[in-house]
């Protein structure tokens, strides 16, 4: 074979390895064979890349979860059958303010941990199962990422929640319906736990989506709570309710959801 055609023969080679997303790209200096009359090069195989696996450190936040889910049940389950019947139930939620300040509860913090590690994680695996984390940072900075802003978005929430209370002078009523907001968020926490390793391990889309769609009816079921607290309040302005709710639960969404699809 003439020097030509064994240029031509390797440039073919060396194009489909590159157009090969599934290969790596490697600089391979050509073989020849010993059991050939003719001088014809011999392209070793591209290897193939690894495939993905899932980060330790997603499967150790997990388990993380449910260390603090299980330290809850042993030593406050009383109060932690409280919170979820004060989601619905609105003379728990008003037993709760009694007998003590919930917001500062231990129980209160580790099943908030439980929240800020469930919902981002399944945010950051809803980014991995449709592949819209494709920059250059770093899988866990990403995460932390979207763990600061769901904090951030609920610290934010509940100063203009208390200082909307000041502003109409409905106090009583917007430390409730913060109050609601919180256990509402706790039991999402909790949820989003419960399906993070079938979603991660057994089918992705489907518990995404079936996340997508509790965090949804959890979402309407606030704005309802927050609707029936403030007609429970006859000096409230239906106006004032109204601009309560656009500007402290549909707002900030729509800024959440625009942050995060610059992350895209």
């Amino acid at each position: 074979m003439d020097t030509a055609s064994q240029n031509t023969l390797l440039t073919g080679t060396d194009s489909t390895l590159l157009r090969d997303t599934d290969t790596l790209e490697l600089a391979v200096e050509p073989v020849y064979s010993l059991f050939s009359d003719q001088d014809v090069p011999v392209i070793p195989r591209a290897l193939k890349k690894p495939e993905a696996i899932h980060n330790d450190w997603v499967f150790v936040l997990i388990i993380l979860g449910f260390a603090l889910l299980a330290f809850v049940q042993v030593f406050y389950k009383r109060r932690l059958k409280m919170i979820f019947q004060g989601v619905y139930a609105r003379h728990y939620a008003s037993q709760l303010l009694r007998e003590g300040n919930i917001f500062n509860e231990r129980i209160s913090i580790f099943l908030f941990l439980i929240y800020l590690i469930s919902f981002s994680v399944f945010l950051y695996e809803g980014f991995k199962i449709f592949s819209l984390h494709t920059g250059f940072i770093p899988d866990f900075i990403f995460y932390l990422e979207l763990l600061a802003v769901i904090f951030v978005y609920w610290i934010l929430k509940a100063v203009l929640i208390q200082v909307s209370g000041i502003i109409f002078t409905t106090r009583q009523r917007s430390f409730e319906y913060l109050l609601n907001l919180f256990m509402i968020n706790l039991v999402i926490g909790l949820f989003f736990l419960c399906i993070l390793l079938p979603m991660i391990y057994l089918n992705g889309k489907v518990f995404f989506f079936t996340g997508l769609g509790f965090l949804f009816i959890m979402f309407v079921f606030k704005l309802v709570k927050g609707l029936a607290i403030g007609f429970s309040y006859t000096k409230f302005s239906r106006f004032h309710l109204f601009l309560y709710l656009c500007t402290l639960e549909i707002l900030p969404l729509v800024l959440l959801l625009k942050f995060l699809s610059t992350k895209i």
